[in-house]
């Protein structure tokens, strides 16, 4: 029997910045990881709820990053993602919190609604403060001048 080709692709996860784009591929890769461990090796129970303690962590720590970054652009929807992403972690953390499936299918579902999570909030929320980023880089070379005035310029 042929697997299932994923729809998603490489670039579901990109947003053109290097170190938010090398977070989300590592939260992606720490995803795939698990599931492929889970279906391949059969971990304990114990050892798939640490691993996605880690991954939650990882999720925090990106989240930050991305919050710190928003602030230091001027991104007029911060509050807005910062929202977002609490939404999300509380959402994840409560799914985390009641899981009982113990089958090596409702890990593998539970670690991919991770995945689909990550995906989900770049495609919508990140694509948005990247498009922020690029009109303050078009102002900066548009206008000659520095990373800041071109922030003063979209407010």
């Amino acid at each position: 029997m042929r697997k299932k080709k994923s729809a998603e692709t490489e670039s579901d996860f990109l947003t053109g910045i290097p170190g938010i784009d090398s977070q989300h591929t590592e939260l992606v890769f720490m995803c795939d990881s698990l599931i492929s461990r889970i279906e391949k090796e059969n971990p304990t129970p114990d050892f798939i709820n640490l691993s996605i303690q880690e991954i939650m962590g990882r999720f925090k720590f990106h989240f930050v990053t991305e919050e710190n970054l928003m602030e230091m652009i001027g991104f007029p929807d911060t509050a807005k993602h910062k929202a977002e992403h609490k939404k999300i972690f509380n959402k994840l953390n409560k799914k985390l919190k009641t899981f009982k499936d113990t089958r090596k299918s409702g890990f593998t579902r539970f670690v991919r609604s991770f995945k689909e999570s990550i995906r989900k909030h770049i495609y919508v929320y990140d694509r948005a403060y990247t498009a922020h980023i690029e009109k303050l880089m078009d102002l900066k070379k548009k206008y000659n001048i520095t990373a800041l005035k071109a922030q003063v310029l979209t407010e």
